[in-house]
C-alpha cells in the first residue's frame, strides 16, 4: 500500500528562529484623530433624529423641528430639553430645524 508521502512531494521551507519572529517591533498605526466638533456634530445629530423618531411627540410632516417642540411642550408631553437648546443654538434658519423630507405627506 502506497503512502501519501508517495503521492506528494514533501517540500519544506527554512524555519526562522522564533526568536526573531517575536522581536519583530509592530509597525505603528496611525490613531484616529477626531475633533471635538465633529464628535459633538454627531451626537447633536443623533439627539436630533431620535427627536424625530419619536412618536410620542406627535406627527411632525410639515413643520420644523423647533415647532413640533413647541407643540409638544404645549401639549404636556416633556420634550427633551436637549432638543431645544441645540436648535437654539444651532440657529433657527439652520438645516437642523428644516421642515422634514415628509411635507405634503
Amino acid at each position: 500500500m502506497a503512502t501519501i508521502n508517495q503521492h506528494f512531494k514533501v517540500s519544506r521551507t527554512p524555519r526562522t528562529s522564533s526568536k526573531n519572529k517575536h522581536d519583530a517591533v509592530p509597525q505603528a498605526v496611525a490613531p484616529i484623530t477626531t475633533t471635538d466638533q465633529a464628535v459633538d456634530d454627531h451626537a447633536a445629530q443623533q439627539v436630533l433624529l431620535d427627536f424625530d423618531m419619536c412618536s410620542k411627540y406627535g406627527p411632525m410632516s410639515g413643520m420644523t423641528r423647533m415647532q413640533r417642540w413647541e407643540r409638544a411642550a404645549a401639549a404636556g408631553l416633556d420634550p427633551p430639553v436637549m432638543v431645544q437648546h441645540l436648535l437654539l443654538e444651532k440657529g433657527l434658519d439652520s438645516v437642523h430645524n428644516q421642515p422634514t423630507l415628509m411635507k405634503g405627506k
